[in-house]
């Protein structure tokens, strides 16, 4: 019967890991946007492998590594927030269409928007490949970071529970 019991108590405390790792979310700093800041949610291992094997056999190199941190942030982005002093202002919007929408940035005379795509959204609002990388690495490390709170908090409550 332990048997059984250790099988209940493990699937308790992987379930209480997985929710409160899916609740994870971090704000950061959009480059070039002194004001605005993004919001951004765990990726399951699914997505994140998805995006990777869409660009496995890229010829262009630099380009795939760009295009994957770009689909990550894309993938990622929970919302935009406007920080005003000590005000915060949700925008309605992830990073995207809905942002460079919302900063007027995809405005054409003519022919209809210039972004078809988040993707191409995304490259209006942060122009320098460089900043989509460091941008991308940032959240990851603050994910990464926010993971491993929610990891000793995990230990903690157990510890306490004992």
């Amino acid at each position: 019967m332990e048997g059984v019991s250790d099988q209940s108590l493990r699937d308790r405390v992987r379930a209480s890991r997985k929710r409160k790792q899916n609740n994870a979310i971090v704000r950061v700093p959009i480059p070039g946007w002194p004001m605005l800041v993004g919001r951004y949610h765990v990726l399951d291992w699914r997505t994140k492998g998805e995006i990777d094997l869409r660009h496995e056999e890229d010829d262009d190199t630099l380009g795939a590594i760009l295009a994957v941190q770009s689909e990550f942030l894309i993938a990622a982005s929970d919302g935009v927030e406007a920080i005003d002093g000590d005000e915060s202002t949700d925008l309605g919007v992830k990073l995207g269409l809905g942002l460079a929408g919302w900063l007027g940035l995809n405005e054409s005379a003519s022919d209809g928007p210039l972004a078809q795509t988040d993707l191409d959204a995304l490259a209006l609002i942060l122009e320098d490949g460089d900043d989509v990388i460091d941008h991308a690495a940032r959240v990851k490390r603050e994910l990464r970071a926010e993971s491993e709170k929610v990891d000793e908090k995990l230990v903690g409550e157990s510890d306490a529970a004992s």
